[in-house]
C-alpha cells in the first residue's frame, strides 16, 4: 500500500521546456515526458493566447473580429456601439460586442407597443387606437400601429361602454356590428323571452339568448308521464324509503 506500488507520475509533477505549457487536467494525466504532458504555446494571436496577458484589448468602440494577428489594427472592427440610429430606431442592447457599422445590422426598428424603453411607444391620432397585437408590430407612426376608432354601431364599438344594450326580450341582431345605431328598433330583434307557448309546450332553454317570436323558434313540447324529467319537476315519481328510481 505504498505510493512506488500503487501509483504512477502524474503530468502535474513534469515541468514543460519554454515554450511549451502542461496540458489540461494535468493533475490527472499520467505521464512525464514532453511529450505526455506538454503542449506547444499559442502565441502571437488576437485572443486564446497560453499567456492571456498577450490577448489584444480592443479599445472604446471596438470589437474582437480575427484571430490571427496580435495589432488593434489586425484584430479589431468597428463595433455597432458607434452607431448613431436613426429616429424611429434603437441601438441593439448588445452593441459593443456586435461588430457592425450597418445600421440595418445595429439598429432595431421600435415595436408599435410594450418596448423596453417606454419613450418609442407610439401613440395614435385623435380618432384612432393601436392595432391588436401592437407589441408584435414593428413601427411608429399610425399608418403602421393604429386602426381607425369604430363608432355609432350597435355592437363592437372601440369604447364597449358605448355599445348597444338591449331591452327586455330583446337581443341584439346578428349583424349588430355592422348597423349604425343605438336603440332597440335599429340593434335588436324579438327574444324568445318575450313568447308565451301554447298548452303542451315551454319556451326552449335560454329563450332569452334566442331570436323568435314564433311556436317554431321558441317552443318544445312539454315531457309528460315520464318517471323522472317531466317538464313540470312536481310530476317527478319520487321513490318512497327503501327504493329508488330505475336506471331505465
Amino acid at each position: 500500500a505504498t505510493d512506488a506500488k500503487c501509483c504512477d507520475d502524474a503530468c502535474s509533477g513534469f515541468t514543460c521546456p519554454s515554450g511549451k505549457h502542461l496540458k489540461d487536467n494535468a493533475e490527472s494525466l499520467k505521464g512525464s515526458t514532453e511529450g505526455e504532458c506538454c503542449n506547444d504555446d499559442v502565441t502571437g494571436v488576437c485572443t486564446g493566447n497560453t499567456d492571456s496577458t498577450e490577448d489584444v484589448q480592443c479599445p472604446a468602440g471596438k470589437v474582437l473580429s480575427s484571430y490571427l494577428g496580435n495589432t488593434t489594427d489586425a484584430c479589431c472592427t468597428d463595433a455597432c456601439s458607434t452607431v448613431t440610429c436613426d429616429a424611429g430606431t434603437y441601438l441593439r442592447s448588445d452593441a459593443a460586442a456586435t461588430p457592425s457599422t450597418e445600421k440595418s445590422v445595429c439598429c432595431f426598428e421600435y415595436l408599435c407597443a410594450c418596448n423596453s424603453d417606454s419613450t418609442g411607444d407610439h401613440s395614435c391620432s385623435t380618432g384612432k387606437h393601436l392595432k391588436a397585437f401592437a407589441n408584435t408590430i414593428a413601427g411608429n407612426t399610425d399608418d403602421k400601429c393604429c386602426d381607425t376608432d369604430v363608432t355609432g354601431k350597435c355592437l363592437g364599438n372601440t369604447d364597449s361602454a358605448t355599445d348597444h344594450t338591449c331591452g327586455a326580450n330583446k337581443v341584439l341582431k346578428s349583424t349588430a356590428y355592422t348597423i349604425d345605431g343605438a336603440t332597440d328598433a335599429k340593434c335588436c330583434d324579438d327574444a324568445c323571452s318575450g313568447f308565451t307557448c301554447p298548452s303542451g309546450k315551454h319556451l326552449k332553454d335560454n329563450a332569452e339568448s334566442l331570436k323568435g317570436s314564433t311556436e317554431g323558434e321558441c317552443c318544445d313540447d312539454d315531457v309528460t308521464g315520464l318517471c323522472y324529467g317531466n317538464t313540470d319537476s312536481t310530476k317527478d315519481v319520487q321513490c318512497p324509503d327503501g327504493k329508488a328510481l330505475k336506471d331505465n
